[in-house]
């Protein structure tokens, strides 16, 4: 995963080349019509993907990425999902009460602990990796063999500006009546 800043006009022009990549012309609203389709329609999925391994959507992104990256702190883990610490400490104490995370001493920091999944932990996320592997296979069988490496360069184009853009930003305060709107 990669964090870095993107300015604005980068984000356009890497949206822009995605669609055109795909052949499209830039349209803003079709492009984000299409966005929301793509976020609902994966929502569910992993929803009820992760719902038949008995974890919740965020209890699988936490075990996925403690599988992908190895033992890490609490710090490390939700600079990498891009949670606030509380976020991540909550999911980390139910996933430790259910016995897929344990909590071991930092051997380098002793007021410090590392994560890891456990032997069950282990487990589940190959449970998850095979029930997602299998989903999302059946979905690029689906597309065209000759695009799939493009529009895996766009998702990651579009993560990468993603990370890199604040949303926050683009929001104005609207004052209605004396009631403040966003």
């Amino acid at each position: 995963m990669h964090y870095f800043s993107v300015d604005k006009c980068i984000v356009a022009l890497y949206i822009c080349c995605c669609m055109q990549l795909l052949g499209g012309a830039m349209d803003i609203r079709a492009f984000r019509s299409q966005l929301r389709r793509l976020e609902r329609q994966a929502e569910r999925a992993l929803e009820k993907s992760t719902a038949c391994c008995g974890v919740t959507l965020v209890q699988c992104h936490t075990l996925v990425e403690l599988g992908e990256a190895g033992p890490l702190n609490l710090s490390e883990l939700a600079r990498r999902m891009d949670l606030d610490k509380s976020t991540v400490s909550r999911t980390i104490d139910s996933l430790v009460g259910t016995g897929l995370v344990e909590r071991k001493e930092d051997p380098g920091n002793r007021r410090a602990v590392i994560l890891k999944p456990t032997r069950l932990g282990a487990g589940r996320l190959k449970k998850i990796h095979g029930v997602s592997d299998r989903f999302y296979q059946e979905i690029l069988e689906k597309l065209p063999e000759n695009q799939i490496d493009k529009i895996t360069e766009c998702l990651e184009l579009l993560a990468d500006a993603m990370a890199g853009t604040n949303a926050d930003s683009h929001c104005q305060t609207i004052s209605v009546a004396g009631n403040k709107l966003l």
